[in-house]
């Protein structure tokens, strides 16, 4: 895990147990949180983020932005957020064309189920989106645990779109000493790592293998299946009892 090499004096990695599933009758709804460590007004959507990582019927996930690593705040200097990325950041500006229909990006900010955002700290909006949307129909998806993990996609919508592995650290701690959040301790949750494709969903009942190493101790995985081009999230799942990457 190359971010806690580099950065263990300002790191403190918690094992935690994921949130629950989905209650019946009740479809996860993924909510992303586009954020950096070099934010003033990001800690309170992180600490929302991390409220919603453990609420069941959602699939919480942060996005460590990079844009603002070079930004120098006053005598305060800069910080590099140890878990941006350009990756994370490429993803923000597609889901503001698609929503927003505008290219600019803005920390925090939150994608929900893939087509609405809001500022990452109106939870009393983001509560109502989610609620309305967990009772949309979705596709089923659904993760085995074992030595030998599959995801069962089942459903006959969203032909054409991607299943998605999202990999992420479950819990995480880290004392800033500079920047715009100088001299706080920031705690941050479903951090992602990595996301890969795992294959085409045809519209059709699927099982798909997950790799050897999806499941374990300390890190957590999610499922999502994403209309190409990055649109509607039209299913998604944890892996289960927040296990993940090794």
């Amino acid at each position: 895990m190359r971010y806690f090499k580099s950065f263990a004096a300002a790191l403190t990695v918690i094992p935690v147990t994921g949130a629950g599933v989905a209650r019946a009758g009740e479809n996860p709804v993924v909510v992303e949180l586009s954020t950096p460590q070099s934010c003033y007004s990001c800690p309170p959507a992180e600490q929302y983020l991390g409220e919603l990582s453990a609420r069941p019927g959602v699939v919480a996930l942060e996005w460590h932005v990079d844009y603002w690593d070079t930004l120098v705040y006053g005598f305060h200097g800069k910080w590099k957020d140890p878990f941006s990325s350009p990756e994370h950041t490429r993803r923000q500006p597609v889901y503001n064309v698609s929503i927003c229909k505008r290219s600019g990006v803005y920390t925090p900010q939150m994608a929900i189920a893939g087509h609405i955002e809001e500022t990452g700290t109106r939870d009393t909006v983001i509560n109502t989106h989610i609620g309305r949307l967990k009772s949309q129909p979705k596709l089923t998806v659904a993760i085995s645990g074992g030595p030998r993990p599959k995801v069962t996609v089942t459903g006959n919508a969203g032909a054409g779109s991607e299943v998605l592995l999202v990999q992420f650290i479950n819990e995480a701690v880290t004392r800033v000493p500079s920047g715009e959040n100088h001299g706080k301790t920031l705690k941050s949750h479903h951090i992602v790592q990595d996301m890969s494709k795992l294959a085409e969903w045809r519209g059709t009942d699927a099982g798909f293998n997950l790799p050897a190493d999806a499941i374990g101790d300390n890190r957590g995985c999610a499922v999502l299946v994403q209309e190409r081009n990055q649109g509607r999230i039209i299913g998604a799942d944890l892996c289960p009892n927040g296990a993940g990457i090794s």
